[in-house]
């Protein structure tokens, strides 16, 4: 048996998302378990982790200076520019304390978790890594338990790893080995390995050093979801599930990997092909985890689920008579007339890639659907009172006056209950990537992959006041396509349309009962602010109503 530690550190949780649970971790989890290991997860997406970084003179500053840009909005509710530029101007002086507060509180983690490690006599130690802060902390945690226990197996995963791969080595070194792909399997060898230390070669979805080298073995993918360990949130096991530090809305795997090849998303390259778990293989699983967790609330992971389906295991939901709610991403490319039953089962909130309303520049990246079937499919879903987030990318390759008119003009005739909007991201795997000049993407530095491990997204201000990231669109800068993507959020708003509401925000203010744009309002301040008793309160009343099925 060996002693497993997984560790989950994102930096400050700036979004209701980040303080659910990781079902990634819980799923390693449980295979860890099942094959005889022990196994404890430090999930650090917590409102401990605010309180540990923003304390009483930080929360002030924010609270003043939040209340402060807010009482400057308009009749539309946009800041004045003048004035508000005086007060982002001091946010970002400002954040450079908040790094070294963040710095504090991974050096403090940093010591509890070396220390707990060799209290437990910790085998191996996983980390699930990401971008920016997170990279930076989890990789100076690494650092700290390589250093106190020097025998003990580092490793690192997550989709980051699949994003840049042996990047991560040639710039870290802390990691004595990283895991791509799905770790499910993997991990109870890993386990083996680090008390036996042999056969590593054999264990696939690995990339790690041998002398100069770096090593990549064979690529595995679990090909039957449904064979799968149930995910694992005992706190004794997930210690961030004791108390009121998590939201209890659970990710499950309905499906995994996609059908697609959009070509800004690297969906395919972290997942592969699409897989679909069993439909009563699903419920049975959400039926065990209402049973034995009291979680009622459900989020779909898989990034394109077939409404087919997605009817099936709502059908199966309907005939047990469960009680749940749950959101799932959709798509607009399959006819589909039953959203009723999806209604019906529980599904409270669609994500719907939407991108653009130029057939164009869908064609372009390679989007795989019609402007038209755009229009249908929210038609039909907004009919059955579902709530729908659709996601929209400005500017977007090849973007004109005349097309960010015909997405604006889409926008406003299928009307989604919220935009989700962003700038045209350039991830590591996607084509705009590997084929940037084809895209009409200019590079400014030869290596990417390793500029964007450690840039941090600054949530403090607008992106139009971040480090520019080192690329150009059809020759705008940095800054000029986030101005582009701010003035269409802007226009968007004038006209009508909400923006920034996700899935977690409408299923949580939909069990608390309140008004879903005065619920974004609390929890948008609260995490700004990092009112950790706020966000506490919200979440015990919240965990206490899904457990009771009140809602």
């Amino acid at each position: 048996m060996a002693r497993t530690l997984l560790i989950s550190y994102a930096g400050y949780p700036y979004t209701p998302s980040s303080l659910m649970p990781d079902n990634g971790l819980a799923m390693l989890a449980g295979q860890l378990v099942d094959n005889g290991h022990d196994v404890k997860i430090l999930d650090y997406g917590t409102v401990s982790t605010i309180s540990g970084i923003i304390g009483a003179d930080e929360r002030k500053f924010l609270e003043k200076t939040y209340d402060s840009l807010m009482s400057l909005k308009d009749k539309n509710g946009f800041i004045k520019n003048v004035k508000g530029l005086y007060y982002i101007n001091q946010l970002k002086r400002f954040d450079k304390h908040l790094e070294k507060k963040q710095e504090e509180f991974v050096e403090r983690i940093s010591e509890d978790i070396s220390d707990m490690v060799e209290k437990e006599k910790i085998d191996m130690v996983g980390f699930k890594l990401y971008l920016g802060d997170g990279f930076v902390g989890s990789s100076k945690i690494a650092q700290s338990v390589k250093k106190k226990n020097p025998g003990v197996l580092v490793v690192g995963g997550g989709p980051t790893v699949d994003l840049v791969m042996q990047k991560i080595l040639e710039v870290e070194d802390a990691y004595d080995i990283l895991t791509f792909a799905e770790g499910e399997d993997i991990a109870p060898l890993l386990a083996d390995y680090s008390v036996k230390r042999k056969n590593l070669a054999e264990i696939p979805n690995l990339l790690y050093k041998d002398g100069d080298n770096i090593v990549t073995t064979r690529l595995s993918r679990v090909e039957d979801l449904s064979r799968l360990s149930e995910p694992v949130y005992d706190s004794q096991i997930y210690l961030a599930m004791d108390g009121k530090e998590k939201f209890n809305i659970i990710v499950f795997d309905e499906s995994r990997g996609c059908p697609n090849a959009c070509a800004y998303c690297a969906q395919l390259k972290k997942s592969g092909h699409q897989r679909l778990r069993d439909s009563n293989n699903v419920v049975d699983n959400i039926e065990n985890l209402i049973n034995k967790y009291n979680f009622r609330a459900f989020r779909y992971a898989g990034s394109s689920t077939p409404y087919h389906h997605m009817k099936d295991i709502a059908q199966e939901m309907i005939n047990r008579n469960l009680k749940l709610i749950y959101s799932s991403f959709g798509h607009a490319r399959e006819e589909f007339d039953d959203f009723a039953i999806l209604k019906k089962s529980g599904l409270s909130t669609l994500l719907i890639g939407i991108e653009s309303g130029s057939q164009e520049i869908l064609d372009k990246i390679n989007k795989g659907n019609l402007t038209n079937q755009i229009e249908n499919t929210f038609n039909k879903v907004h009919e059955r009172g579902i709530f729908t987030v659709g996601s929209v990318i400005v500017p977007l390759p090849g973007e004109t006056d005349d097309s960010l008119k015909e997405t604006f003009d889409l926008l406003l005739k299928i009307k989604p209950s919220s935009v989700f909007l962003s700038f045209p991201g350039l991830y590591p795997g996607t084509q705009w990537a590997k084929n940037p000049q084809k895209f009409g993407f200019e590079m400014k530095t030869k290596d990417y992959e390793k500029f964007i491990l450690d840039y941090k997204l600054k949530t403090l201000f607008p992106p139009s006041f971040w480090k520019p990231l080192p690329y150009k669109l059809d020759g705008r800068n940095f800054k000029q396509i986030a101005k582009i993507t701010e003035n269409f959020g802007k226009k968007l708003e004038q006209n009508g349309l909400v923006t920034r509401l996700t899935d977690d925000m409408v299923i949580t203010a939909e069990i608390l009962k309140i008004n879903l744009e005065d619920y974004k309002k609390d929890i948008s301040r609260s995490l700004y602010i990092g009112d950790a008793e706020r966000i506490e309160q919200i979440i015990e009343e919240f965990n206490t109503r899904t457990a009771n099925g009140d809602f």
